[in-house]
């Protein structure tokens, strides 16, 4: 007699739905232990025929077609389970899953969305390699990290949601998506080599006070990218990190203590003004790759909240805070007030929440929000509306400027 041995590679059942609605059977390959079955091939083989076209149910996988004999739970997706699927257009995955294996859904260019289980605690490399037709994502909590080139090429990517929980963002993880907008949360230290290189419709970047390297080329030919906001808590950035980034504007460095960063590192970056902490424009000025900026000065009306602030923001003639606020927000998900007060000679601009503008819901100077725990709000006043030379006061000095204007001198 013929006997299973408690891990075996066997062919079992798995439903199938059709874009047309019609459910059949077909055969796919697991390693079998007890009720446990985990998804997987050898080689570069899919578990499936990679011909399949439709959505696949992880929920449903018998030792016979039409849910008949023994039942099987998924406890992990391997390496290759639906390397090439590219006719799978989405795939059902029970939350008996713990983990998805290298090259998982690697071409898989038909997906169009999953749910990962709040189980999964590690995803592997290029598990989502060049799914250009998934637009969304969410990454559970129970994730501790985003490993090399796992939604590399993923062009129709334009959001992730990526939790708390996760420390380090591996080289190329988002290499060429079409992220609109990230929130790198607070507790990521690193970002490695291309984590964003290619992320063209990546338009602002708000980098939390946790992270202290960014890699070679990690946000290269982010041609999108209009501004860029670093911590102060940042002590190195590598060779051309933000090189070919041609159309930001913006540079926001908190950086005291000023370092060489790698060569090349604002490559291209013409069009950008550098603005950092007041008394610190010389150092910046005398130390490569910071002098390769257009303009380099001290940060106007631009400024960091943590979930660590709360309460009442004033603002001066100098757009400066006049008084800052000790009590600590606990991690507890509540609304909290702010309140912004510019005086005659400015006014607030813009108020971004995670990345997310949040400026409409401001009322007459106040916003009630959720700051939660790695959470950052960035406060935009404009300059004075008659500081002419902009140089900070409005003063005869404007005056003059404006007359020779007119006169055309």
């Amino acid at each position: 007699m013929f006997m299973l041995s408690a891990n075996s590679a066997w062919a079992q059942y798995v439903k199938l739905t059709a874009e047309d609605g019609t459910v059949s059977w077909i055969e796919i390959k697991g390693v079998i232990n007890g009720s446990d079955i985990e998804i997987s091939t050898g080689g570069y083989n899919s578990a499936i025929d990679k011909n399949t076209k439709g959505s696949i149910d992880l929920n449903e996988v018998w030792s016979e077609s039409g849910e008949r004999g023994r039942h099987y739970r998924v406890t992990s997706i391997g390496n290759y389970a639906f390397y090439y699927c590219s006719g799978l257009t989405s795939i059902n995955m029970p939350v008996t899953v713990t983990s998805i294996g290298n090259s998982a859904f690697e071409y898989c260019s038909g997906l169009t969305s999953i749910t990962i289980p709040n189980r999964v605690t590690s995803i592997g490399l290029r598990a989502f390699f060049r799914c250009k037709s998934l637009t969304s994502i969410a990454i559970p909590n129970s994730v501790t990290s985003i490993e090399y080139g796992t939604f590399w090429g993923c062009s129709s990517l334009s959001s992730v949601d990526i939790p708390s929980s996760v420390t380090s963002i591996g080289e190329r993880a988002f290499y060429s998506s079409g992220l609109t907008s990230i929130a790198i949360p607070n507790g990521v230290t690193s970002i490695e080599n291309e984590a964003f290189s290619g992320c063209s419709y990546l338009t602002s970047l708000d980098i939390p006070s946790s992270v202290t390297s960014i890699g070679n080329s990690a946000f290269a030919s982010c041609s999108g990218l209009t501004s860029v906001v670093i911590p102060s808590s940042v002590t190195s950035i590598g060779k051309r990190a933000f090189a070919s980034c041609i159309n930001l504007t913006s540079f926001f460095s908190n950086i005291t203590d000023v370092f060489v960063t790698g060569d090349e590192a604002f490559d291209d970056c013409n069009k950008a003004s550098l603005y950092v902490p007041n008394g610190k424009v010389d150092v910046y000025q005398s130390t490569a790759d910071w002098n390769r900026f257009s303009k380099i000065e001290e940060k106007p009306g631009t400024f960091i909240l943590s979930c660590n602030d709360k309460g009442t923001v004033r603002v001066n003639r100098s757009i400066q805070f006049t008084n800052s606020v000790s009590e600590v927000i606990e991690n507890d998900g509540q609304d909290h007030s702010f309140y912004f007060e510019p005086n005659d000679d400015c006014k607030l601009k813009q108020v971004l929440i995670d990345g997310k503008d949040v400026t409409r819901s401001v009322k007459y100077n106040e916003l009630i929000a959720k700051m939660y725990k790695g959470s950052k709000m960035i406060v935009t006043f404009d300059k004075p509306g008659y500081d002419v030379n902009g140089d900070g006061t409005v003063d005869i000095s404007d005056v003059v400027k404006l007359v020779n204007f007119i006169l055309g001198q």
